[in-house]
Order: structure tokens, then sequence, then C-alpha cells
């Protein structure tokens, strides 16, 4: 058999439909974790897939999402299906009309799939069986997603004996209900025309799993000895409707066995031995009993199952069977996500064969690895791949682990899957409606296979806790937000948006943003009447609206407009995970045009602030106007947390007070003011990134302060104003930086270990009152030519008075900087000043010249004179003159 790394001629990738972990022979016969002896059928009923198993790898930790789309979704993308809004398994519209009143659902036919990635390296591209990807004409049926040939039907489930559930008259009408369940033939023609044929009468009375088989093995037939194909080979069973119609209902195998346990059973016989003809249609093609056309060594193989076991039980038992895992399909508990997976074939080193592989692995890694063997360029690095080639792994090539966290998550419910050394932990919501961190549970499945044991609430895992906590926020922010529900209320807890942008109506009677719903009632009562207040618009419509914990997502836009009125709008919202809000934009607008004062107050839990899935930066927009007298006031009383960087932004005049604590969410994050509005912080600015301020004028109130930033940016022409602090300034901690060509109004204190550094390559900073640099500051000049001060050198501009108790000030010059004879620099501009510098380092210019710096301290200026010796460091002594020096101009 190939080596690993030779290139695979041939993929199949074969996916079965809700059976139970330990309802195959490889999984139970190889005693893996999650099955004994007292678990699945007594006999194997796979051996097909056991011998294939056998030449392969099997996965013990192979997790995929906890329903059939989703999971095929992430499959044939590589990436997590959050990604494209994937998240429910959907309603199988089939029409454009219902699209426009629905909203769309299923793959975008942008991105790209499977199919289309092998079809751009030169493969035949095939599809058997179960689609349930999207069936909206146009867009995502099979022929618009890069299959060439494709044999099955588009619906989630269906009559599993063809011809009889499903009226033959409809056939030829392309509107009818019964498109999506019917089984057809679509095939695209040499001259790229489609041709697309219903075949449910044709095949009728025929056991749809032995129909898959036949599609299958005739499209290896009429591939083998042509170009290199992908096959998609996804078979029905045993998803429901269990019966007992499948030919093998009789085997002895299930001797014993009674009621729907048996009818699974049947089913999965019937399938492991459709798969076992497509195994023998590779070792022998053209079916003449001669293997020397045999093509199996040039194939990778690759099974896996689509979520846990389905619920489903009679007086005779469960119909499927997950071992020792807790729950079933739709759970983020094992049992729901966790499931039987193996590769085989082209790809897999003789060492590996036969091994099994204990490490967290996923659906989204399918794609990656099987790619890898075409010869493409590896897409692990691309931006919406989420999934890592495995061969590498499980061919002994490296030790680490394919992933350092897999998150699930389903309608709310998640789980956060990571492994730190011999402990496989996993952090668990089963909640899908109102969620929150007090229901989070914690299991170390290592010794917890059936999630029995939380340890959530023992302290010493407090910090593991919020580290799963911020990877399940990690992936959070790039997923987008379900794009559609499962429409029949029964099923789906939450109407949906399917718009990002919402406006706050303050005219609608309620404050909180949820529109006072409360917990464990549905959104709309059995009349279509609101459990609550629709409070919300539509951005541009007065269609009225509920904001929904699913509309917490990386793209949410949420709108406050000014008001002839008073009024509080009040988060109360968590996003459907139980963690906190997220959104990109904040936006303040609206013209006032009021004689009155009034004001809005956005209060409530805090937001978590994230750029956008295209890349917008996160940003609070101050675009409200007035047109009046009157002012308007927003207060935002809520905190402010920072994901990624944070920008005030907007040329608005309204009043905007920050009251709430603004911190970053874990990594070091900037806060950015542009736009010419003001904005003031009243609270803390917790941050330990950049402060930049780019435009207009940021104000701190009262106790607020930026004692944790890294570094104070004040672009020309922009204010940053401490004047109204307790202190009435502002004072540079150590490791702190203020910098730029902007005014900072108010009193500046510099301590020990911070440094001001004017301008940005050079720029004039304007301090507008008394500055002192205390015992170990840093004062830091450049000049890059002679030229006005603030545009060829840097130039620190006091507007008060000077106090020095000590530090350094460090002139430095730009490479291109020329020394000439007589060169004056003012450097320093001050109403008064007293006290020394305790060094004042110059650099040396060589050629004969050095500098005259007697009138630094007395006057700011420094002047290029004849070198009588040259000094490097210049000690300074002696108090500051007094006296006044204004820059040239």
């Amino acid at each position: 058999m190939p080596a690993q790394g030779q290139n695979a001629k041939n993929v199949i990738v074969i996916v079965a439909d809700d059976a139970g972990y330990a309802d195959f022979g490889f999984m139970q016969n190889n005693g893996i974790s999650g099955t004994d002896p007292t678990t699945g059928f007594a006999t194997s009923l796979t051996p097909n897939l056991d011998a294939l198993a056998n030449r392969g790898v099997t996965f013990d930790r192979a997790y995929v999402a906890a329903n059939c789309q989703p999971t095929r979704a992430a499959i044939i993308t590589g990436a997590y299906q959050q990604r494209i809004g994937n998240e429910s398994v959907g309603n199988n519209l089939f029409l454009q009309s219902q699209i426009a009143e629905f909203g769309f659902e299923g793959i975008p036919d942008a991105t790209p799939t499977l199919w289309d990635r092998f079809k751009a390296e030169g493969y035949a591209t095939g599809a058997v069986g179960k689609w349930h990807l999207g069936s909206i004409e146009g867009i995502n049926r099979p022929q618009d997603q890069g299959v060439d040939e494709f044999y099955g039907h588009w619906h989630g489930s269906r009559d599993y004996i063809l011809g009889r559930s499903y009226n033959l008259n409809q056939i030829n009408n392309p509107n009818s209900a019964l498109q999506p369940r019917y089984m057809r033939e679509t095939v695209r023609q040499s001259d790229g025309t489609v041709t697309d044929t219903v075949v449910e009468g044709t095949r009728s009375g025929e056991y749809i799993t032995n129909v898959f088989g036949d599609y299958g093995v005739q499209f290896i037939e009429d591939h083998a000895n042509e170009d290199p194909f992908v096959l998609y080979q996804s078979f029905t069973a045993p998803h429901k409707p269990w019966s007992d119609d499948s030919p093998d209902f009789n085997d002895p195998r299930l001797a014993g066995l009674q009621g729907v346990r048996k009818e699974v059973g049947s089913m999965m016989i019937t399938m492991d031995r459709e798969i076992g003809r497509i195994l023998d249609r590779l070792e022998d093609p053209n079916g003449d009993g001669n293997t020397s056309d045999s093509i199996a060594d040039d194939t990778t193989i690759v099974f896996v199952n689509d979520n846990g076991g389905v619920s489903g039980s009679d007086a005779f038992g469960d119909g499927t069977d997950n071992g020792l895992f807790p729950n079933v399909k739709g759970s983020p508990k094992e049992g729901g996500i966790r499931v039987p997976m193996l590769i085989a074939g082209a790809g897999i080193d003789e060492s590996a064969q036969g091994t099994i592989y204990n490490k967290p692995v996923h659906g989204i890694d399918i794609l990656p690895t099987v790619l890898s063997l075409s010869g493409a360029q590896p897409i692990e690095g691309e931006e919406q791949i989420d999934g890592v080639n495995l061969l590498p792994f499980i061919n002994g090539q490296t030790s680490d682990d394919p992933h350092e966290v897999l998150v699930h998550r389903w309608r709310g419910t998640f789980a956060v899957i990571k492994d730190k050394d011999d402990d496989q932990w996993k952090l668990v919501n089963t909640n899908t409606t109102n969620a929150r961190e007090d229901r989070f549970r914690l299991y170390n499945v290592a010794d917890d296979i059936d999630e029995s044991n939380d340890l959530s609430g023992n302290a010493v895992h407090a910090d593991l806790i919020e580290e799963l906590k911020r990877d399940l926020t990690d992936y959070e922010a790039f997923f987008d937000k379900p794009r559609y529900s499962i429409l029949a209320r029964t099923l789906e807890e939450e109407p949906l948006n399917v718009f990002d942008h919402h406006v706050f109506n303050p005219n609608a009677g309620s404050t909180a943003w949820s529109g006072g719903k409360a917990d464990g009632v549905s959104y709309f009562d059995a009349s279509g009447n609101p459990n609550g207040t629709l409070n919300w618009f539509e951005a541009g419509t007065n269609d009225e609206k509920f904001l929904l914990r699913a509309d917490g997502f990386a793209s949410a836009v949420l709108e406050f407009g000014t008001h002839d009125s008073d009024y509080t709008a009040t988060n109360d919202l968590l996003r459907r995970t139980g963690l906190e809000f997220m959104l990109n934009q904040m936006v303040l607008s609206g013209d006032y045009t009021e004689a009155d004062n009034h004001r809005a107050t956005i209060d409530g839990l805090s937001v978590l602030f994230t750029e956008s899935l295209t890349g917008q930066q996160a940003e609070i927009a101050v675009d409200a106007t007035h047109s009046s007298t009157g002012r308007f006031t927003y207060d935002l009383d809520l905190d402010l947390i920072l994901y990624d960087n944070l920008a005030f932004t907007g040329d608005g005049d309204v009043t905007v007070n920050v009251n709430g604590t603004v911190r970053e969410y874990f990594e070091s994050r900037d806060l950015i003011k542009r736009g010419t509005s003001t904005v003031s912080l009243n609270g803390q600015a917790i941050h330990s990134g950049a402060t930049l301020v780019e435009g207009g004028t940021l104000a701190l109130i009262g106790g607020a302060a930026l004692d944790q930033t890294s570094s104070i940016q004040i672009s020309e022409g922009a204010t940053l104003d401490a004047s109204a602090t307790n202190t009435g300034g502002l004072t540079l901690m150590d490791g702190q930086t203020i910098g730029g060509s902007g005014t900072l109004v108010g009193e500046l204190t510099i301590s020990s270990g911070a440094t001001v550094q004017p301008g940005s390559s050079p720029g004039r900073l304007t301090i507008d009152g008394d500055t002192t640099f205390e015992d170990g500051s840093t004062l830091l000049l450049e000049i890059d030519g002679s030229g006005v001060a603030g545009t060829a050198y840097d130039q620190l501009e006091i507007l008060g008075q000077l106090q020095v108790t000590g530090g350094t000030l460090e002139v430095r010059t730009a490479p291109s900087y020329n020394a000439n004879l007589g060169d004056v620099f003012d450097l320093l501009s001050f109403d008064s000043a007293q006290g020394e510098f305790d060094v004042l380092i110059l650099p040396e210019l060589g050629q004969g010249l050095t500098w005259d710096a007697d009138s630094l301290l007395t006057s700011g200026t420094i002047r290029v004179v004849p070198e009588p010796s040259t000094a490097l460091a210049i000690l300074v002594s002696g108090a500051l003159a007094y006296g006044r020096r204004r820059p040239r101009q």
C-alpha cells in the first residue's frame, strides 16, 4: 500500500447517519473507550468496515456537530459550519421564493467545497445519497457546488422504499414540496449543461440503501481508468424512519433482537454490505474477477458517522447504542458529538495500519487530510479553514496534538474540548435557552467518560474554566450568527433575525434590550402575539423585532438615536452560550432638534466588542448632532469589554459619557479616538494596549485614569483632556510612554520609568498645564534636520511650568541628518522652569563639530558649534534658568 506522502489518485468519503457509537464492530471489538462488552450488538454487523479499520487508523476521539446538516457542512468545507451561519438542520427549502420569505439556508455558493477543490485539481466529482446541504435552485444544489454527478435526494430524510410514499404525479412539477425527497440523477454533461432526472418511479420498490450502493459502485466503474475521482457516499442508514423494510431484517445475527433495535441492526447490515460492494469494486473496477485493474492501493477512504446515535426506544430497548456515553444526537455530551471515524488506504503508513489514534480530531479535518493527497497546495493556512491534515499525526511524524482545542456549538449548547497532560477537559452547557455561567459544567472525560462528576464548583479549576470560556469566545469571535432556524416553533425556541443592524425604539414601552420577555416563555403565543415588547427596528425599516441572544455575534450593530425625551436602554441579554453579548458597532445617531435637554442612558450587562466577520474595526460611532439650542447626552453606564481594539469614531457634537469600565477581554488591546467628536471617560480604562487619540477630544473625568495603558499617542489636531480628573491631570507610570503631535490638557507627571517622546517622526507635543519629570523619567527628542520645530525636529511645548527633579533628556538624530555649523534647534518651550535633569545624552556629530547645550537648560535651545571635544553624555548641574522661550514659527 502506498506510503504516507504518496498522492492518492482517488478519494472516497463515506458518511453514516444517526448510528450509535457502539453500533460498529470496529469500535466495539477494539475495546475503544466508550464501549465495553455490555454495549453494542452481540455479533458485529459491520464486517466490511471492520476489515477496513484493520487496514487503516481508527479514531477513538473523533468529534462532529450534534446534527446531520451542520456536520456535513463542516466535512465538505473543512471549517466549523458556524463560519457560514449553518448551525441548524434546516427546513429543506428549495425555491427562490421560499428564500425571499424565510431567508437563506445551506451552503452559500461562494463557499469552496470538497468538490470545488478537487475539481480544481482535475478530479471527477461525485456525490451519492443524502445531500442535506441546501437545495436552493441555482445556489446550493449539488450541481452548484462542484458536483459532476449526483445520485440521491436533497432532503434530510425520506422513506427507505422508493416510489412508496411520495406521489409520483408531482415528478414533473418543479414547485412541488416533494421535489427534495425524490430520488434523482443530476449529471453535468461534457458541454457544461446539466440534466436533472427524477428516478423515483423507475426504481420504485427498491430499498434506498441498496440503490445508493449501486450508484457508488457504478461511479467507481465509470471513472476507475480515467481521471482521478472523489466520491462522497452519504448513506441515510440508520436514520429514521425505522422499519422492517431492510432486506436483511431476518439476518441470523439479529436473532434474539426485537423492535427498533432489530430494525436499526438490519439497516446497519445493509449499509455495511453496500460499503463492502464499493470496496470490492475498488479491487476489481470492471467486475470481471481479474484484479489486475485494482485501484484500491491508489484510493484513500474515510468513514465517519454524522452525529451520535439518535433517541428512540420501545418495549425492547433503544434503537441505537452510544455505549458508555451519556445522551444522544443533539446533545453536547459525548453521546451527541463523539463518533466512529476511520481513514484507510493510500496515505497511511504500513506501521500505522490497524492502530487507534486517541487524540481529539474533528470532521473539519477530513477535507484538509484527503486534499493533501491530491497534490493540491495545503489549505490549513487559509483564513476560512479550521481543519488540519491528520496524516503527519497518525503516521507518527509528529507527537503534537492536531488541535489545541475543539469547540462545538448548537443553539446555545456548547462543548469546549481541551487536553492538558493526561486530562481530557470538557466545559459543557446543555441549555438551549437561557444559558448562563452558573449552568456550565466541567468534566474530565479521561476518568469520567459518562460525564457525571461535575467539577465546576471546585475552586482548583477556576482558572481552567476561565481559559475554556476564553477558548469558546475565541471561536465565537469568527462564528457567524445562525442564518436560518427550524421554522416550527415547537423545535426552535427563538425566532431568527437574518439582519445584523438593530435600532432601539424608545417609544415601544420597554427599556430592556430583550423587550421584557421572561425566561422559559416562548417569544410568541399560539396566536402569534409577542410575549414581550418588540422594541427594536430592523435598520432602514419600520419592522418591529425582538433583539435575540442569537443576535449577539461579531458583526452585530446596535443603534441608539437621539429622542425628544429621556430614555433608558438596559442590556439584559447574554449571547446564546451564556457569555457577554457580542457586537461590532454601537451607533449613536440622529439630529437633535429640541429646545430642552434630554439624555439616553445605556446600561445593564457588559458588552464585548469585536472586529466584524469582514474585518471592520470595533467601534462606538458618535454620529448624533444638534441643530437646536437643546443638548442631548448619552450616558454609557455599562462596561465595555475589548476583545479587539475599540475605536470611538464620528463627527457628532452630542455629549458622550462613558461611565462604565473600559477593559480588555484578555489580551492587550488599544483604545482609539477618531473623528471630531468628544468622548468623556468617567469610569476606569483598564487596558494595557495603546491609547491613540487620533481626532477630536478624549476627556478624562473624575477618577478616570490611563495608568495601565502602555502608551499614549496624541495626533496633530487631537486633544487628550485630563484637566477634569480628580488630580487635574495625568500621571505616567513606569513603562508608559506619551507621544504624538497633539495636545494634552491638564497637568502631566512623568514617574520613574515613564517616557515623553513628542512627535511621530518628528512633531510638537503640547502640554497645556504644568509638567513634572521625576527621578528616573525620560524625555526623548528626535532631530531629522534643521528647519521648523515640530516639522524638522521634535519639540515639547509646555504651556505652564516645567518642574524637573531628575531623569534623563536624550536627543537622537536621524541617519539622514547632516550637521552644519550654526544649526539651532528649539527643543523645549515653557513658561517657567526649575530643577535639573540628571543626565543629558547628545549624539556624536563628527566632522569637527559638537553641540553647544549651554542654552538647552535655560532657553530650550541647542546649537552646532566647532568641536573642542566630543561628549556623548553630559552631566548637567545647576538650576534651570527661568524665562520662557517661544518656539520658532
